[in-house]
């Protein structure tokens, strides 16, 4: 049997609505899984990772400018290569040690640091290119 143009057309519209169907399922799906993904776990871009860091850098007291700002993006992309995942806590844990590792330097660190001061005119504490490397 032969079908109609009509019949045809019919069948496409059909087909053109499943599709539709399915694909607003897809998506629903992914928003469902998005939203259940805690804001702090959701993986960022290195630019955003890198603000981010900054930005929780300044709500502890610290200070990142200069010379430390480029080890912080050097830090950052040897993480990402490393197939680290750039979220809020990763962010937040590494600025915390690199702010235990200004607050507390080595030994040899601490004579050295007789010559630099620890904290900027604001009472910040200055995170140096070497607190962001072991």
């Amino acid at each position: 049997m032969r079908e109609t143009r009509d019949e045809r057309r019919r069948s496409e519209v059909e087909m053109d609505r499943e599709a539709d169907r399915i694909m607003a399922e897809k998506m629903a799906a992914a928003e469902r899984a998005a939203a259940e993904k805690p804001d702090d776990e959701k993986v960022m871009d290195v630019e955003e990772f890198a603000q981010y860091a900054c930005k929780y850098a300044s709500e502890i007291d610290c200070s990142i400018t200069g010379k430390s700002l480029l080890a912080l993006y050097e830090r950052i992309e040897m993480m990402d290569e490393d197939g680290v995942e750039l979220t809020k806590r990763v962010a937040e844990d590494l600025i915390e040690e690199a702010a235990d590792k200004a607050e507390k330097p080595s030994f040899f660190g601490a004579i050295r640091g007789i010559f630099s001061p620890k904290y900027d005119k604001d009472g910040l504490l200055i995170l140096k290119e070497k607190n962001f490397f072991d």
